[in-house]
This record gives C-alpha cells, structure tokens and sequence, in this order.
C-alpha cells in the first residue's frame, strides 16, 4: 500500500511538471542529438554543449541558440555511458561517464576537458578523474543494495575543487537519490572513493 501510495505521488508530480505554461518551443534538436543526456553553457565560450548517452560517439556538440550544431570536438575516451556535463569558472568542462544502471561498472570517471580545447578541431586528450563507490562490495549488489548509478552533477557551492554527484537508488520499497562529493584536483592518475553524503550536511 506504501508503495503504491508512493507511486500515485510521484505520477501527480510528472503530470504538474508536463504543464508548460506559455513557454515558447525555439526549436527541435538535430537528430544528431537524439539521446542527448547532457547539457552545459560554459563561461568563455559562444557555445551551449552537449553530448549523447552510451553507445554513441565520443563527440562534444557545440550549439548555437538556435539548435544548429556548429562545432565538434572529438573526445579521445571511450563513451562507455556519458550522462551529464558540468563546468567550472575557467570554462574548463567536464563530461560524466559514470552511468551505471546495473550497478557492475569498475571504471567510471569524470572526464575533464580543458576550456582552449573546445577551440580545438581534431581529437583532444582529455584528463581522467576515475572514482568508486567505498560501499559498494558486490558487482552488481543484490536488488535491494542498487545504489551506484550517478546520473547528474555540477560544481559544489562554485568550489573549483569538489564536485556534487547525485546517484540514484532504489530498494524494494523506495526510489530516490543519494549525494557524493569528489575532489576534482588532478595530481597524476589518483582513484578516489566516495563516501555517502547527506546532502543537507
């Protein structure tokens, strides 16, 4: 009863978000962007940029306001499973590739682009920030314990330093989200481990 007490909340809150008002449609996405996942405008440059989930290509799309893709910059990473983009006050942008639906990744990072590679036209080498879960043990955990599929996150109160990532979990009973902070300073290759936290602390 709970559960689908739970459910019949969370449909009413989709529903009154379904209501746009009077926003104006400016334009559609290029079919290029079909499974966009993520989206940034970045301090130092004219783009708004974007990029497509897993099993597309390594590719960053830069937009004008308009939805016309002007710029591509190829990202020398694999796209295991992109889900969003984030940017910092130098412009520098990085790009998450810590999808993780079932809940069994062993190599999921942060990929940071440097903001005078946007201006770049070839392929560009990116800086890896790799990160797991501390709790997590089991490859994919039971059911119950699927809590390590990062879906969103952005710079953590404008600190150049940390960044706030938010994945989702689930349990018999319950849906709902769980707050990570990672440091994002590049000191060679470095693992971090991330520890749950409140996200009111």
């Amino acid at each position: 009863m709970i559960l689908q007490i739970r459910l019949l909340i969370i449909i009413s809150f989709a529903l009154v978000s379904c209501n746009t008002g009077n926003l104006t449609v400016v334009t559609d996405l290029p079919r290029t962007l079909s499974e966009a996942s993520g989206i940034e405008k970045v301090n130092n440059s004219p783009f708004i940029w974007m990029i497509n989930d897993s099993g597309n290509k390594s590719i960053l799309y830069g937009l004008d306001s308009l939805g016309t893709i002007k710029k591509q910059v190829n990202i020398k990473a694999k796209n295991h499973d992109w889900e969003d983009l984030a940017s910092d006050k130098s412009g520098n942008l990085y790009i998450g590739d810590f999808g993780n639906n079932e809940n069994k990744r062993k190599n999921i990072v942060i990929l940071k682009v440097m903001n005078d590679s946007l201006k770049s036209s070839g392929g560009i080498d990116v800086e890896e920030i790799s990160f797991f879960y501390s709790e997590q043990k089991q490859f994919p955990p039971v059911k119950n314990k699927m809590h390590f599929d990062c879906e969103a996150f952005f710079h953590y109160n404008d600190n150049p330093r940390w960044v706030q990532l938010f994945s989702l979990f689930s349990s018999s009973s319950l849906l709902g989200f769980r707050s990570f902070l990672l440091p994002i300073v590049i000191v060679g290759k470095l693992s971090f481990s991330l520890s749950y936290n409140p996200f009111n602390s």
